[in-house]
């Protein structure tokens, strides 16, 4: 009697660890092209314009998909809660719930733990913008090659692996064929839309979506055949709930409903502006060189020429924060010595922001282009070098 069932199980273990095994070799080999081709920094720079950095970080759609590109997979995650919840209860006999299941978990522990909890923090990529090539002031690190925890978090892009949540759709093929395709397409499609937006805006790699991809199918896949092992149960009725059981299954889908509002909540998109006017008006017509600097260091630096008559330092700041945080900009410090005149700014921040960068933009007024220099000072005070400044001038 057990035979068959053991048979069984050890071809859909097999399926698993061919499919576990074909991603990932897969995901490898285009990894293997972006680094020999070096299409990563390839692609990134079609969208980067010397000295006027990424033009299209604000246009439409691209910044719509920034602010609101996790919505789907966030909607989709907690529908599926609640989904997992209610068969759960009130159709004991019914296999839906796992499938529910599997998507919570996917969105959980692919998107949330493996990429946002571990990779992006740990892994140490610097994104295109903050590259010394496209702007910033970081070497170049490819795909497989891990950097400096916590310095650049572009590996894997946490946007796109919302927007691939939709792929752990496919699994869903043997229940209802028509949901699988048209959602697991839909995810396909979604994804590499929100990808597309993020390497235009210069935040990440065209790699770093593809990865997106690969983690979100590897933990769906995982999950499928080893975890929850549906292939195996889908014939098994499970028994009803008692009442503590209930109890327990409540408590967890509070609790992963909290994680999951708690996770959107600090994944909130953040982008300000600052700037500190007339600090550098009652200098500029005696200065030649100037030298500016933010206490606690910056990613990427841009100087521009325009019609405004007077010199203008912006502090560009972008990340995830909490509703209702802020930060303050003020003078840390300023000193002048000959033609040469120091000022170094200090963003305070009030409550919790995350993967938080800075770019400093330095606007000239174009009758003084050739006559004042402007050096950017990095967090030990040594110059930076700032390539090709506004050539199209």
């Amino acid at each position: 009697m057990n035979a068959p069932d053991q048979t069984g199980c050890d071809h859909r273990n097999r399926n698993g660890l061919w499919m576990l095994t074909a991603t990932l070799t897969l995901l490898l080999a285009a990894s293997w092209m972006c680094i020999h081709w070096d299409l990563d920094r390839t692609i990134a720079a079609r969208f980067y314009t010397p000295g006027q950095g990424w033009l299209e970080k604000e246009a439409q759609p691209w910044h719509g998909l920034y602010l609101y590109g996790t919505f789907p997979g966030i909607v989709l995650t907690l529908a599926c809660l609640v989904g997992w919840i209610w068969v759960r209860f009130r159709s004991p006999e019914s296999q839906w719930h796992k499938y529910f299941l599997l998507v919570v978990l996917t969105s959980v522990l692919g998107a949330g733990i493996l990429v946002n909890g571990f990779l992006k923090p740990y892994w140490g990529r610097p994104r295109p913008n903050q590259i010394r090539e496209l702007g910033g002031k970081y070497d170049y690190h490819h795909v497989l090659t891990p950097g400096i925890a916590g310095k650049g978090k572009s590996f894997p892009c946490g946007h796109c692996t919302m927007g691939y949540l939709f792929v752990a759709l496919f699994y869903f093929r043997r229940k209802s064929p028509a949901l699988a395709y048209t959602g697991g397409s839909f995810g396909l499609i979604y994804g590499s839309v929100v990808g597309m937006a993020r390497v235009v805006q210069g935040a990440h790699f065209a790699s770093d979506c593809l990865w997106s991809l690969g983690v979100i199918w590897l933990t769906a896949s995982a999950l499928y055949f080893f975890i929850l092992k549906i292939p195996s149960v889908k014939k098994l009725r499970p028994s009803p709930l008692n009442t503590r059981q209930k109890r327990l299954m409540a408590a967890i889908a509070a609790l992963l409903a909290a994680l999951i509002i708690v996770g959107f909540m600090t994944r909130r998109p953040f982008f300000e502006t600052y700037y500190n006017a007339g600090s550098l008006w009652s200098v500029e017509s005696e200065i030649r060189e100037l030298r500016v600097g933010l206490r606690g260091g910056f990613d990427s630096m841009k100087i521009r020429y325009t019609d405004d008559p007077h010199v203008l330092v912006l502090i560009h700041s972008q990340g995830f924060a909490w509703p209702g945080c802020a930060q303050f900009l003020s003078i840390d410090q300023s000193k002048r010595v000959g033609e040469t005149f120091e000022i170094v700014y200090r963003l305070d921040a009030k409550g919790y922001f995350s993967e938080l960068t800075h770019e400093i933009e330095v606007t000239l007024p174009r009758r003084l282009k050739e006559r004042i220099r402007v050096v950017f000072l990095d967090e030990a005070g040594k110059p930076q070098e700032v390539k090709n400044p506004d050539p199209t001038d």
